[in-house]
């Protein structure tokens, strides 16, 4: 017990590092540089409804997404593939079992970037239409939610979409450390059958701010020598880095309470 006790600490405490590479402040690359001169420069006509357009993605998916989005999840089939990933876990094979986790989650991220990449044509250079706001929602969300059935977590309480939108707003904000920090909070709260805190809207709104900023952001500038290239995969890297600091963050939770377990 001891021993898997050490383990699991360890593992634990290499995923808070790897959250800690994936959330540090890095200096301002061309890209950066470029957003920092047309920041504070967008008409407040066309931010306001573009954030609302992400507000209301947000609010239909959650409202009526959700079986949409499910039909391509296939939720009690990844559930029963997740299980079996984990399956060495249940003997004390702890690195065993991570890995095949792993597999599972990278496998899900890989493929709805892939996805996200062959329906470039939907966003274009980021010459985003308002219809297509809620695509690219589903399409964040569902990243999420694949890599939290992977680790063997539930999406549709309300208190989980919280999490999620918490989890969003650490992936994009340019410093997302406070955001990560609300959300270990509230998986905190989660785990200990606490009320979480805070409101559904505020947190679709706040989630809505950061998808708003980063897209204008780079719509700004996507003319300017080498940004276009970037802008052109945007959506693609946004997805990206999400499914990367969703895995990290349910991987934590995950051993959080294999070593509460442990503990008691």
């Amino acid at each position: 017990m001891e021993k898997r006790h050490r383990l699991l600490q360890k593992q634990l405490e290499a995923a808070i590092r790897e959250e800690t590479r994936l959330l540090s402040p890095k200096a301002p690359g061309r890209l950066e540089q470029a957003v920092q001169k047309v920041e504070g420069k967008f008409p407040q006509g066309v931010v306001s409804a573009l954030q609302k357009a992400f507000e209301l993605g947000f609010e239909k998916v959650f409202a009526s997404g959700t079986g949409v989005i499910e039909w391509t999840i296939r939720p009690e089939k990844s559930r029963d593939t997740a299980q079996r990933a984990a399956a060495p876990l249940k003997t004390g094979r702890v690195k065993a079992g991570l890995r095949g986790i792993e597999r599972q989650a990278k496998k899900r991220i890989r493929g709805n970037r892939a996805l996200t990449a062959a329906e470039g044509a939907t966003l274009g250079l980021l010459g985003i239409g308002l219809p297509d706001i809620p695509i690219f929602v589903g399409m964040l969300l569902k990243t999420v939610y694949e890599v939290a059935v992977a680790y063997g977590f539930p999406y549709e309480p309300e208190e989980e979409r919280l999490y999620i939108l918490q989890l969003l707003c650490a992936a994009l904000a340019g410093d997302g450390r406070m955001y990560s920090a609300r959300a270990d909070r509230t998986a905190f709260r989660i785990e200990n059958g606490e009320p979480p805190g805070g409101e559904l809207d505020t947190w679709i709104t706040t989630a809505s701010q950061q998808l708003c900023m980063r897209l204008l952001a780079v719509k700004a500038v996507q003319g300017l020598p080498l940004v276009g290239a970037v802008g052109g995969g945007f959506n693609w890297a946004v997805l990206g880095r999400t499914g990367r600091l969703a895995r990290v963050k349910y991987r934590k939770r995950m051993l959080s309470r294999m070593l509460r377990v442990v503990q008691n």
